[in-house]
């Protein structure tokens, strides 16, 4: 199975939801880049590149030659109050 893990988006410019995403992506690519013997994962870097030149899923997974993308985001909760 072929995949692309675009980077995850945090909400507006919360710099505490950007390093989380980034966090969560980067631990999300590192799982499933060890599963190599059923996943085959595109590196970060041509994944950069396509976004650069395409944004309609269906063009950035024949760019990448992929089958699946995997794209979310992090959103801030509501504050628990005790």
């Amino acid at each position: 199975m072929t995949f692309a893990l675009l980077p995850l988006e945090a909400a507006g410019e919360d710099p505490i939801g950007l390093k989380i995403a980034k966090a969560t992506g980067d631990g999300v690519f590192t799982s499933l880049d060890e599963n190599h013997d059923w996943v085959q994962l595109a590196r970060p870097a041509s994944v950069t590149n396509a976004l650069r030149q395409f944004t309609a899923p269906h063009d950035l997974a024949r760019s990448l030659n992929v089958h699946f993308l995997f794209r979310g985001s992090v959103v801030r909760g509501p504050t628990a109050i005790a």
